[in-house]
């Protein structure tokens, strides 16, 4: 048996048990119901012909009696022939008279009424009353024969009726079901074509979407090795930069700083040997006051080329350091919240938490006319925070700056120094509420 025979719904056979009772059913009412119904009618109405007739001549001998009372019974005997053969309708078989015993009047010899009822006759009966006195009872018979002949004679056409009734009402909706079935049987074949061609697809996509996922994770895993290589090759930029900076540092600290302070000494010594010479003084005064100037900028760009202090102490400590520094020159209060480095941390790391640092406070004592800053630094197994909040007069990040204003480099080089050692930075800020600058750096 094939896929669509086995999933046939058998409407057909279905809907045919289920119809072939009912057209039986309708086909034998209608055959049977109106002759029977014309039976039951035609009978009723000859049981009242024949009560209607036997109250007419039991009237009439009513007034014979009347009339004679004393000779009523032999009138009786005359008239009712007379009555039988002239004066009962085309239906009327017998009309018979009882005495007050019950016995008849006037039958013919051998003739018994109890026999006579038990024929296929409809009998009807008045009685004969004279002054308040049942003299006697009149039956009338007529035939019920034709009746049942007629009734008959109904039987074949309403039966021939019944079965065309029948078997439209059972052929008529089993064609449509008939109809209906092959319809949705091949509904349904079309249906499962569908199911398995969706089902194949189904099957391909699977097969695309695996090679896809295979092919998306090994791009994935090639993308995490190209960005472990450039944050490698980034820690390592910012370490050479690093380390040339504070080359530079080292240079300019070695050569130019000690030249210059050998400069302010052979100065000191003009100046005390040159002494009493008029106009000496105020000029080796003066370049010495300028070979200090220049110590003090070298020093500040030694500090700000290579922070030695890192490598000497730590980044904990010198972010406290500096934060005293910067509370000494700015007069804004600090709030240093530090904590101890678990494990060294790479140089990278530490000169870009610092000069990130660095430059928020600077951004802090140049722009946001601020009273209070916080400072926090957390070290933790896979990451390290610095937070600076302070409450100033904040800004709109995103904001397009005036025309003409100066700055907007700070927060551009903080996030490149984050974002080059894979790291985030993020800044929040309202007006008139203070900024917040919070950088993450994973270690």
């Amino acid at each position: 048996m094939s896929d669509e025979a086995g999933r046939s719904i058998a409407l057909e056979r279905y809907l045919g048990s289920r119809l072939l009772p009912l057209a039986i059913l309708v086909a034998a009412a209608l055959s049977l119901g109106a002759p029977l119904a014309f039976l039951e009618i035609r009978l009723r109405e000859l049981a009242a012909h024949a009560d209607t007739t036997a109250r007419a001549v039991a009237e009439r001998l009513r007034r014979e009696a009347a009339e004679h009372p004393t000779l009523w019974r032999y009138d009786t005997l005359r008239l009712v022939p007379h009555l039988r053969a002239h004066e009962h309708g085309p239906d009327v078989e017998r009309i018979e008279v009882t005495g007050r015993d019950g016995q008849p009047l006037g039958l013919g010899a051998g003739e018994d009424l109890a026999r006579l009822r038990g024929l296929d006759l409809l009998w009807g009966s008045a009685p004969i009353v004279v002054d308040d006195e049942a003299l006697g009872e009149v039956w009338v018979a007529v035939s019920a024969s034709r009746a049942r002949r007629d009734a008959l004679l109904l039987l074949g056409p309403f039966s021939l009726l019944g079965v065309a009734l029948g078997v439209l009402l059972y052929g008529i909706p089993l064609r449509a079901a008939r109809r209906a079935e092959r319809r949705i049987e091949g509904l349904v074949a079309e249906l499962d074509r569908s199911t398995r061609a969706l089902a194949d697809r189904g099957e391909d996509l699977e097969r695309e979407i695996a090679a896809r996922s295979t092919e998306l994770r090994a791009a994935n895993a090639d993308l995490q090795a190209q960005q472990a290589r450039l944050r490698d090759l980034s820690m390592r930029s910012v370490a050479l930069a690093e380390e040339e900076r504070r080359a530079i540092a080292r240079d300019l600290h070695d050569s130019a700083g000690q030249s210059l302070t050998a400069i302010r000494i052979h100065l000191q010594l003009v100046g005390e040997r040159a002494g009493g010479v008029d106009g000496v003084m105020p000029l080796v005064e003066q370049a010495l006051g300028m070979t200090d100037a220049t110590l003090e900028e070298i020093r500040r760009a030694v500090r700000t080329l290579g922070p030695a202090i890192l490598d000497e102490i730590g980044l904990g400590e010198a972010l406290a350091r500096y934060c005293d520094d910067f509370a000494e020159r700015t007069r804004i209060h600090v709030e240093h919240h530090g904590c101890a480095v678990p494990r060294p941390l790479s140089a990278a790391v530490e000169s870009a938490c610092y000069r990130i640092a660095q430059e928020a406070l600077t951004n802090v004592a140049r722009h946001a006319a601020a009273s209070h800053v916080e400072v926090r630094l957390a070290v933790e197994a896979a990451s390290l925070s610095l937070e600076i909040v302070d409450d100033g007069r904040g800004f709109t990040p995103g904001a397009p700056r005036p025309a003409g204003a100066a700055g907007g480099h700070g927060l551009v080089g903080m996030r490149e120094r984050a974002e080059l050692l894979g790291g985030t930075l993020d800044v929040a800020s309202t007006p008139g509420e203070g900024t917040r600058v919070r950088v993450e750096i994973p270690l």
